[in-house]
């Protein structure tokens, strides 16, 4: 791990393993920040692209509401909070926008609210809901009686619910999914112009874009570990402990102590070995600057001909002087002439 650690930071502070001077380190981490910076503010617009739930359903929490509530004048109660609500009448202009702006669209049932809703606006005025003697009279009015049977519409009320919470349950996912679709191209460019950049050994090129790729990757784990927090699986994992443990939701964090370090060691297993072996000469001049296996990347000692881990033969013959020197090396490593022989 130390020395991943060391690698890192030796491929984030030098060029063509020259270290950078002050004037440069400091430009690099001011372009970082700039970047970084970015990177999230367009995550955070790509977000919210998609309506979020309350934006999706803007009449459950206010049928909600009405429903929880006990008290016998609750009827009067809430077309008195319709008319003093300062808004515009029209439903197109109080939720439609939504529409033109953004993925998702305006649950249908709430627009369906939202008519009966300003029906009851254009219909009476604050003075009259609030005189003493139209209270009575008000909730006898055509507008408020359609508008107060919906809402006592309990089969409809359960369908929204359920929907409501639908999305509450998928949302998080598809912020996920969107704010992927935003870096995972980025990632993808950065480590081809990387590897480019290494194989041409353009330095300064491949600095820049070994910092592009930190920081595009940094986001997309914040995001990820975000997502385990809140999104599918954290709720999947919370139904399931709260069904059977009852209230013993601190276990939820034991589960997450003990399974991330596991996910974690995982990863990096399959990472190391789908990277061990060198995909270009730049790879294995770091394993031969290590002392490492040019395959396998172990340590092995400098006599050994052929690794003794995985058995791969670490010289080839040099199609000048004959000497024996490094396989996948660039040059010879006794007359300096261009190995043809590198790329076996």
């Amino acid at each position: 791990m130390l020395k991943l650690i060391n690698r890192f930071f030796n491929k984030s502070r030098k060029i063509n393993n020259q270290p950078l001077n002050f004037g440069s380190l400091l430009v690099i981490i001011l372009i970082d920040i700039f970047i970084l910076y970015n990177v999230f503010s367009g995550l955070n617009d790509i977000s919210q692209r998609y309506i979020s739930p309350d934006q999706s359903y803007p009449c459950y929490s206010q049928w909600q509401g009405y429903l929880d509530q006990v008290s016998a004048d609750k009827n009067y109660k809430i077309i008195r909070d319709v008319i003093s609500a300062k808004d515009k009448l029209d439903p197109n202009y109080n939720y439609q926008p939504e529409n033109k702006s953004h993925l998702g669209q305006i649950n249908t049932t709430c627009l369906k609210y939202a008519n009966y809703r300003d029906q009851v606006k254009k219909s009476l005025s604050l003075d009259v809901v609030n005189a003493k003697n139209f209270k009575a009279s008000v909730l006898t009015t055509p507008e408020v009686i359609n508008f107060i049977n919906f809402l006592n519409e309990k089969d409809t009320f359960k369908a929204l619910k359920d929907n409501y919470e639908q999305s509450k349950f998928w949302y998080p996912s598809i912020q996920l999914l969107l704010q992927a679709l935003f870096l995972v191209p980025l990632i993808i460019l950065t480590y081809w112009l990387n590897n480019f950049a290494q194989a041409k050994g353009y330095g300064l090129v491949s600095l820049i874009t070994w910092h592009l790729l930190i920081i595009f990757i940094i986001p997309l784990l914040v995001k990820i570990f975000q997502f385990l927090q809140i999104g599918l699986v954290f709720r999947l994992i919370f139904d399931f402990v709260q069904k059977i443990l009852g209230g013993l939701l601190f276990l939820i964090n034991y589960f997450y102590i003990l399974i991330i370090p596991l996910v974690g060691y995982g990863i990096i297993k399959f990472s190391q070995r789908v990277a061990r072996k060198p995909k270009n000469l730049n790879q294995a001049a770091i394993n031969l600057q290590y002392g490492s296996c040019l395959d396998c990347a172990k340590k092995i000692r400098p006599q050994d001909s052929y690794c003794p881990h995985c058995g791969y033969a670490q010289y080839c013959q040099c199609s000048n002087c004959q000497a024996l020197t490094y396989k996948l090396a660039s040059y010879c490593r006794e007359c300096g002439y261009f190995n043809k022989e590198s790329g076996n």
